[in-house]
């Protein structure tokens, strides 16, 4: 059955005449380009990356500018001395998770929306490559949902350091991730 169709739609089309290629092409066509994070890991990200509208080196070194953007628009890379309005900011923001929403879905194309947005947050925080090379993905991918969870805490590190606020970004998306809003929503302060 298509996910665009009902099964009594599919048999009305298919009985009107309607060929099974047509309809498989008319649902690719309804398809979304690709699924978008929700308001939660939304604030999961913002909560936890800051905004900073002056360029600033991360907890490695990186040069950072916006919502945690180590890029710009074109690719080229935050420099020292770059601003940034936070119009830009925002603008920034919903240009490069939308890479990462794209990124991640096709990494992990069956995923609830709590998952998804739990693996966006992490890929925009380690990157795609290390996200897509990951045992959490591959664990996720084969169905251990509980395992792929307990993945997250792993990922506490940056420069080969524990960080307090990678400890707690980690358990925030692992409880987002196994659906525990509750618990998601007291740990980053959440509020409809």
């Amino acid at each position: 059955m298509s996910a665009a169709f009902s099964t009594a739609q599919i048999s009305a089309l298919l009985g009107a005449g309607v060929s099974q290629a047509m309809i498989d092409a008319a649902t690719r066509t309804l398809q979304p380009i690709h699924r978008k994070i929700g308001p939660r890991a939304t604030a999961l990200i913002q909560h936890f990356e800051g905004c900073r509208l002056n360029a600033y080196q991360d907890s490695v070194g990186v040069w950072t500018i916006g919502w945690g953007n180590t890029f710009y628009e074109d690719g080229s890379r935050v420099q020292a001395g770059d601003s940034i309005s936070q119009a830009r900011a925002d603008a920034l923001f919903r240009l490069i998770v939308a890479r990462f929403e794209a990124g991640v879905e096709k990494a992990a194309p069956v995923a609830t929306a709590a998952q998804f947005g739990a693996m966006v947050s992490l890929a925009y925080n380690i990157g795609l490559l290390a996200f897509t090379g990951s045992t959490l993905l591959r664990m996720h991918n084969s169905g251990s949902y509980a395992g792929a969870a307990e993945q997250f805490p792993r990922w506490n590190k940056a420069g080969g350091r524990v960080l307090d606020g990678l400890t707690r970004r980690r358990k925030a998306e692992r409880l987002l991730y196994l659906n525990d809003l509750p618990a998601f929503d007291k740990a980053i302060g959440y509020r409809l």
